[in-house]
């Protein structure tokens, strides 16, 4: 039978390119707008277990609740984050705020408006819950 030889050096794989991915975890909110949006954020624990010290990131911005003895949320709790009324309440009432248990000394509240165009978003957090989710809601905004 024929016989090959390789006189010079095996083809080359061509260049992989990936294209840019979120953070594992993380999604993305769009403000169609020309300006930072406010929004509120509602973290949900779900129907089983709890939420320890959860963290909100917004782009390169991080907010967590683990000052003052932390947070810790059970099963059907709710934290709501206001970025235009400054507020976060446990279960949305204002006889239950969690501001002092978050490090606010650490951030500005316009660091977590979010900036025109695409923005990444994701929630961490320790404890039990394996359905906590966030839900954002914002008005696109412009100048």
């Amino acid at each position: 039978g024929p016989y090959y030889t390789n006189a010079g050096t095996a083809p080359q794989p061509a260049e992989r390119a990936y294209p840019p991915q979120s953070p594992v975890g993380s999604k993305s909110a769009n403000n169609l707008g020309s300006a930072p949006a406010d929004w509120v954020a509602t973290l949900f624990v779900g129907s089983v277990g709890d939420v320890i010290n959860p963290s909100v990131t917004i782009g390169t911005s991080v907010m967590t609740f683990d000052q003052n003895g932390g947070i810790t949320m059970t099963a059907g709790q709710t934290l709501v984050i206001d970025t235009k009324q400054r507020s976060i309440l446990l279960n949305g009432d204002p006889a239950e705020p969690r501001f002092d248990r978050s490090d606010f000394l650490d951030w500005s509240w316009d660091d977590f408006q979010l900036l025109a165009g695409a923005n990444s978003v994701r929630i961490d957090y320790t404890g039990s819950s394996v359905n906590a989710a966030m839900t954002l809601c914002w008005f696109d905004s412009w100048l």
